[in-house]
């Protein structure tokens, strides 16, 4: 009876033992296949490997990342999906996968790369028109906020910053008076690139249309120069306008007042001019500004000289001018700032209406033509001329100690000078060769 009972004890002892085995609690376990994902900027997919013996849940996802499947058990592949990141910074997601029990879970970083900065123009040069209000637009292309510098005061542009891509105008604020177009870079800025482009204004006026003054002579009131021509050119304007009051006008007063002066020249009729009543020791601007057949403009010329002194100047006096019935008689003397002087007469009437200016141009043509042919006239002295006409007009120019030419000449115009009659300021090319036939060089 008594073994009975004891091993009834003992079996009973063993079923109590094995049920408390079999109630132990199963530790939970969890791994990820990595802790940080890197996607580019492009998106895409990425796989993350989860090992578990229970369940799992992944949280912590945003807009822009999938993740499927977000829940499961035991083991399985979860595929990470991300859309394009058009943003210049980077982003990121912490995904936080944890047993459903709580007891274990690992972070996740996903990390996207940003985008690239991009800014571009739709063109390297921009050109607008002469006219004023003239306009022309280009774009800009870009991811990023961006500004415009180096605009031109001539130029109006319609914006001059923005974010992403937009159409800018340019438009002309003034007219490209000037034979030449102009330029101008503007830069556009981003916040690390920039990217430059040139706009440009045509010009209004012809390049190639030009009447130019050379070969100038001055004396101290007046200025007389030969015209150089293109071969465009129909008609042209010129005048001088003092160095001071010049630098203070507009390119368009200065061809109006040009214009409107009335000294108009065509080719052929005006082969010498002279501009006149100018202060001596003086400085001038020679303007000329020519047309074309069809009236459109050429450039601005402008031409820059200096009045000589009407003081303290070299100069022949020409006296006791007389004549019998086949002799012209005078007397010349040297004034006290002179050197010498060289002397010319002439017997015809041309000589009466042309300005000093032109006399002097004439003059100075000879000896700059002819210079072995004119030595210095280097005494007083009693001069004659062989008598042909009615009249004889007499010039002479004296030279300064250094041997330039003084700042006046002298002329003799006999008694039959016709007040009434203006001086000619220009003489045509046949004018001027007959001129030069009808002076007679005295030494």
């Amino acid at each position: 009876m008594k073994r009975l009972i004891f091993f009834c004890l003992s079996v009973a002892s063993l079923a109590v033992l094995a049920s408390c085995k079999e109630e132990e609690p199963v530790v939970s376990s969890l791994s990820v296949s990595s802790v940080e994902i890197s996607i580019s900027e492009e998106g895409g997919s990425q796989s993350l490997t989860i090992s578990s013996n229970t369940s799992w849940t992944i949280t912590g996802g945003k807009a822009w990342l999938t993740v499927n499947p977000s829940t499961g058990e035991g083991n399985k592949v979860v595929v990470l999906s991300v859309t394009e990141n058009s943003a210049l910074a980077p982003r990121e997601c912490t995904l936080v996968v944890s047993t459903d029990d709580g007891t274990v879970s690992h972070n996740v970083k996903v990390i996207q790369s940003q985008t690239a900065e991009e800014l571009s123009v739709s063109v390297d040069n921009l050109i607008v028109s002469s006219a004023a209000g003239s306009a022309s637009s280009f774009n800009i292309m870009s991811n990023d906020t961006w500004k415009i510098s180096g605009c031109p005061d001539w130029i109006e542009l319609s914006t001059l910053s923005g974010t992403g891509d937009v159409t800018v105008t340019a438009k002309s604020l003034t007219t490209n008076y000037s034979a030449s177009d102009r330029s101008a870079d503007i830069t556009v800025s981003s916040s690390t690139k920039s990217v430059r482009l040139t706009i440009h204004q045509k010009a209004a006026w012809l390049s190639n249309c030009v009447a130019k003054p050379i070969n100038m002579a001055v004396i101290y009131d007046s200025a007389a120069f030969e015209w150089e021509l293109s071969d465009n050119v129909a008609y042209y304007y010129y005048g001088s306008i003092e160095q001071t009051e010049a630098d203070r006008m507009t390119t368009m007063e200065i061809v109006e007042y040009i214009v409107e002066g009335g000294n108009r020249c065509t080719p052929g009729d005006n082969y010498i001019s002279s501009v006149n009543y100018l202060y001596s020791t003086t400085d001038y601007v020679l303007y000329t500004v020519a047309y074309d057949k069809d009236g459109v403009q050429g450039d601005l010329y402008k031409q820059t000289f200096r009045t000589k002194s009407s003081s303290n100047q070299p100069y022949a006096l020409i006296d006791d001018v007389s004549y019998s019935s086949t002799t012209w008689y005078w007397n010349t003397f040297i004034g006290p700032y002179a050197s010498a002087y060289y002397m010319w007469a002439s017997q015809s009437y041309n000589y009466y209406y042309i300005t000093d200016a032109l006399v002097a141009y004439l003059m100075k043509s000879y000896i700059q033509s002819y210079p072995d042919d004119f030595p210095k006239i280097l005494q007083d002295g009693d001069w004659t001329m062989e008598r042909t006409g009615d009249m004889i007009h007499i010039v002479t120019w004296g030279v300064s100690s250094d041997g330039e030419l003084g700042g006046y000449i002298e002329r003799f115009r006999g008694e039959l000078e016709d007040d009434s009659m203006d001086e000619k300021t220009s003489v045509s090319y046949d004018e001027y060769k007959e001129l030069m036939k009808d002076l007679v060089r005295i030494y």
